[in-house]
């Protein structure tokens, strides 16, 4: 083996690759994000999953700009 595999994901559960994919996630896992930043528990119940390092450093940049 060379470290990598393939997994099947079931269509209703993968964003499709757009210039609004981020957006997309990010409302979607955390809706009112502005108005609820204040509150630990809204984040401890929410998660995005990422198949690699640098899509999770993307995705957090990506967050970061929105609170900022």
């Amino acid at each position: 083996m060379d470290g990598e595999s393939e997994i099947y994901l079931p269509r209703d559960i993968v964003i499709p690759s757009s210039d609004q994919a981020f957006d997309e996630l990010v409302h979607f896992s955390y809706p009112n994000i502005l108005e609820n930043m204040s509150s630990k528990d809204f984040f401890k119940a929410r998660t995005i999953l990422a198949p690699t390092l640098d899509i999770v450093e993307e995705v957090n940049n990506y967050m970061m700009a929105i609170i900022s």
